[in-house]
């Protein structure tokens, strides 16, 4: 059993409406419950969010929001996502993610899920096979981390990685490794979570036969809508949240051994929404 997970940032309510509206309409009994993280929104996207659950009734659904409604960071929250009780890294054989621009393709059906679990069977991570380079002082940063092995990490390092979009990965290996990392705060979690996968020899199973990815860096030729999972549709600002401009995006150890590691983006109160009205 599985457990999906979102974040929605800002005003974006057709964003993460069309996000939840999918995973009602493929939903699969392989899905445990869902769990939908609000950072800074706006009425309409409270709104759109707290009416779905409202009238779901598939499985449970949780919503964790900052009590003040504050922008915490995607990893952040999804942190205590993670962590929070019932934690679903020890309730679930896996957690699905979804960022708010990604959804299941309207042909989405029982073969696809098989595949996802067949892809999970020979892996620890599948989602769509990514590359990008190190900065600053990431390098460093890693080879003190608990979960370094030794395996080179130069200063301008090319991590392999599962975009962050949308993965799905096995629920006791990020709870081994504490995942996702205090260090991360809005970016870079996914480039981080592949170079773990490779310290650990884990496998990272690249899915982009079963995906379409709308990112400018991966889309090429016809877009196709039917039978699989649509990734990045809403652009850079539906995104990030965080960060629009390159020099606001700060990744995990960028200025290691420079400054002073801060934790205090984890230092705030979350209210959780429990809608477990689950009807056959």
């Amino acid at each position: 059993m599985w457990s999906v997970c979102t974040v929605t940032y800002g005003d974006y309510p057709e964003l993460i409406s069309k996000t939840l509206k999918s995973l009602h309409d493929q939903y699969n009994s392989r899905v445990k419950d869902i769990r939908i993280g609000l950072n800074d929104v706006s009425e309409a996207a409270f709104d759109a969010v707290m009416r779905w659950c409202s009238t779901f009734r598939l499985c449970p659904v949780y919503v964790y929001q900052e009590v003040n409604n504050k922008n915490v960071g995607k990893y952040a929250l999804m942190r205590r996502m993670f962590y929070e009780h019932p934690s679903p890294l020890l309730d679930s054989e896996a957690v699905m993610w979804f960022d708010d621009d990604s959804y299941l393709g309207p042909g989405v059906g029982d073969s696809w899920w098989d595949t996802v679990e067949s892809a999970l069977d020979r892996s620890t991570v599948v989602g769509l096979k990514h590359f990008i380079s190190a900065r600053g002082n990431q390098y460093l940063g890693i080879q003190e981390q608990p979960w370094y092995t030794g395996a080179e990490v130069r200063k301008r390092h090319r991590f392999a990685f599962a975009t962050g979009a949308w993965w799905i990965a096995k629920s006791p290996f990020l709870y081994r490794w504490d995942y996702p990392f205090k260090e991360i705060y809005h970016n870079g979690g996914d480039s981080i979570l592949g170079e773990l996968c490779r310290q650990q020899s884990a496998v990272v199973y690249d899915f982009k036969a079963f995906a379409q990815c709308h990112a400018k860096c991966c889309l090429k030729g016809d877009v196709w809508d039917d039978g699989v999972v649509q990734v990045n549709v809403g652009g850079r600002e539906g995104r990030r949240g965080i960060g629009k401009k390159t020099a606001d995006e700060i990744y995990p150890w960028h200025f290691y051994g420079e400054r002073d590691q801060s934790y205090e983006h984890h230092n705030f109160d979350v209210r959780i929404y429990r809608f477990d009205g689950v009807h056959s």
